[in-house]
């Protein structure tokens, strides 16, 4: 590949990136097709991850799905549990959106097996269904509060969006 088409190609990535970065959810046009492939260098927290892909880090938040907050009950073993299941491993996320943070939201899939779906279904995440009406996803959370998995092992968790609202 010749310098300049390797230059372009850099410019094309940095400019989404840019893009991503300095634009709210609502004006944010993400190709429902973008795939990325990469391997996750560090887990922020149970539902944020960071990827490197070719030569660059990205901050994923995982869609459909909201962690508790590292100072919650569980959220500490939320985060242990993601990274058990992907931490400095090679996957694939099917990116949906970017958030107001700059994070690409996304998908992210190891061999085939949906993570986020993984982290509903193992009690360590609730469906965040604010802004997802996944039915795979509410089925998962259902049947963990059944199992008494994970978070569910408390009597009344407390879902992190109320947990963040007692905090500001």
């Amino acid at each position: 590949m010749s310098r300049f088409v390797k230059f372009l190609v850099l410019l094309l990535v940095t400019l989404l990136i840019v893009s991503c970065k300095s634009s709210p959810l609502s004006s944010v046009s993400v190709s429902p097709e973008k795939v990325l492939h990469g391997q996750v260098i560090d887990v922020l927290d149970g539902d944020t991850v960071k990827l490197r892909s070719d030569w660059h880090i990205y901050k994923i938040r995982l869609a459909g799905i909201d962690a508790p907050e590292k100072q919650q009950a569980y959220g500490v073993q939320s985060k242990i549990y993601l990274e058990h299941l992907i931490a400095d491993k090679d996957v694939s996320i099917k990116v949906l959106s970017c958030d107001q943070y700059g994070r690409y939201v996304g998908k992210i899939y190891l061999n085939g097996k949906d993570i986020n779906g993984e982290m509903i279904r193992s009690g360590y995440a609730w469906h965040y269904y604010h802004f997802d009406s996944n039915p795979v996803y509410a089925g998962f959370m259902l049947d963990a509060q059944r199992a008494n998995r994970g978070l569910w092992q408390e009597a009344h968790p407390t879902p992190p969006w109320i947990f963040r609202k007692g905090r500001n």
